[in-house]
């Protein structure tokens, strides 16, 4: 859809759309669509640079605790979870 992602271009639809109800006046409905238009824009400039960029992101954030961007010698090591015996 227009050149993006499914999901997100939805969820911003959906969050300009209550902009624009909850405001119901002309400048929020104005300022609704403008900010419409900047997210589609972002949204397609991101999907030109990669596709999966959402799923990246999801897991990457999932995972940000089980990989710390620590190394050497003296860094501390957490412990991995019970449930992955």
């Amino acid at each position: 859809m227009l050149g993006c992602d499914r999901e997100l271009l939805l969820t911003a639809a959906l969050g300009c759309s209550l902009i624009a109800y909850c405001t119901a006046s002309g400048t929020g409905v104005a300022c609704a669509v403008v900010l419409w238009l900047v997210i589609v824009y972002l949204l397609q400039r991101m999907a030109k640079e990669d596709v999966l960029m959402r799923m990246v992101a999801r897991r990457e954030r999932n995972y940000a605790g089980h990989y710390p961007a620590k190394s050497g010698l003296h860094s501390v090591i957490r412990e991995a979870p019970r449930n992955w015996s």
